[in-house]
């Protein structure tokens, strides 16, 4: 499968490249992106939604947020995390997730 290339105006790269899922170069003039996984912003979007009203443990996050599947749940929690928008507080099995500063300007950016 090949890879989704998207352009942006260099300008603007500050403003969606930060995100780092994207592999940046510069070409005639504009911002090359290539993602670096392939997410769907529905998905990343269930979870900031949900979780920008309350914190909430991995059970109740996962019903609300409407994932069918635990597996793919997993995959958006991790990526999440791994960009600094949510936090998981605590370590053991009543550990809960919530929003941060970076999760919050991301979903008013986006909805």
């Amino acid at each position: 499968m090949s890879k989704k290339i998207s352009y942006f105006p260099l300008k603007m790269d500050s403003k969606v490249l930060w995100l780092n899922i994207f592999e940046k170069k510069e070409v005639d003039g504009m911002a090359l992106g290539v993602p670096l996984a392939d997410y769907k912003m529905s998905g990343v979007l269930k979870i900031l939604f949900v979780l920008n009203t309350k914190g909430m443990g991995y059970s109740e996050l996962l019903q609300e947020s409407g994932f069918r599947l635990k597996k793919s749940f997993r995959t958006y929690l991790n990526f999440l995390q791994d960009l600094e928008m949510i936090v998981k507080i605590g370590e053991t099995t009543k550990a809960s997730y919530a929003i941060t500063p970076k999760g919050k300007t991301i979903l008013e950016m986006l909805s």
